[in-house]
């Protein structure tokens, strides 16, 4: 189990994370919140997903590890990376 919006990447091969899983209050994508909502705010995405930018939701957690975790986006484009919440 989780809290609320934990988010974990991990390979769909081996089972095993890429990252920790970064919980629901971590606020370490808060550049990335800034830039999305720098022209529309914290609506830009409200109309297609019905939520607000912020750190709390895992969009921008999944932005973070595929910026910073090293192979994680390749695994990506590949199919080989799942995540879950």
């Amino acid at each position: 189990t989780n809290q609320r919006e934990t988010a974990v990447v991990w390979n769909r091969k081996t089972g095993k994370p890429y990252h920790n899983a970064i919980v629901w209050q971590d606020t370490r994508t808060d550049r990335i919140c800034a830039e999305l909502g720098r022209v529309e705010g914290q609506d830009r995405f409200r109309d297609r997903v019905g939520l607000p930018l912020a750190t709390y939701f895992s969009g921008p957690k999944v932005r973070w590890l595929l910026d910073n975790v090293p192979g994680l986006r390749q695994d990506a484009e590949r199919g080989d990376a799942l995540f879950g919440n």
